[in-house]
């Protein structure tokens, strides 16, 4: 029972300390925890759950730069209109540099351009994940400057088009998850190791 005033107070240093962190309106936060368990940061970092209607759809634009980049590692954005169509800018994430890992949960995407995630040299994970069954095609470098990226999961998605140099550009790649999807073309891809 003597831990318990201890424990209770770094728990609300790290409760004071998020709520210096602007947050958006449409986002919940939580403490980001690396998997494994610890956070060697000492610096708040944070999971951002975001719920937008669309990105940058024909009715609004979505501005990423008001996600407070420096605290946030993990970001989770979920559309919740699925008859817009969402569009990722090139360098649409620049502003999230310490982000490693990202979630587009249930929004319609038909393209991922060139430079889409350019900047992300942290990111680790991505999960693209639609409840469309519009095919998706990627750019030949829409995943260009995230060499750092170790999992890829673009499961439940017809891919249109799969360009090799598409994955060329992920060197540490070790997971890729693309499991209850079909592709149009596998247009010379070539070994993939």
């Amino acid at each position: 029972m003597k831990y318990f005033p201890i424990c209770f107070l770094l728990l609300m240093t790290c409760l004071v300390r998020v709520e210096n962190v602007p947050i958006p309106g449409d986002c919940t936060t939580k403490p980001y925890r690396e998997k494994g368990g610890k956070n060697e940061n000492q610096d708040v970092r944070l999971h951002l759950d975001c719920t937008l209607s669309a990105i940058n759809s024909e009715s609004e634009k979505t501005n990423f730069s008001v996600i407070p980049g420096e605290h946030t590692a993990s970001l989770t954005v979920r559309c919740s209109d699925t008859l817009s169509t969402s569009h990722i800018e090139p360098q649409g994430f620049l502003s999230l540099n310490l982000l490693e890992e990202l979630e587009i949960i249930g929004c319609k995407l038909e393209n991922i351009p060139d430079h889409a995630f350019l900047g992300l040299t942290r990111l680790r994970v991505l999960r693209l994940e639609s409840s469309t069954t519009t095919p998706l095609s990627l750019d030949p470098g829409s995943m260009s400057g995230i060499g750092s990226l170790e999992h890829l999961d673009i499961s439940e998605r017809e891919l249109e088009l799969l360009h090799p140099s598409a994955l060329c550009s992920l060197p540490s790649l070790s997971s890729l998850k693309l499991e209850g999807g079909s592709f149009s073309s596998l247009e010379n891809l070539g070994k993939f190791s």
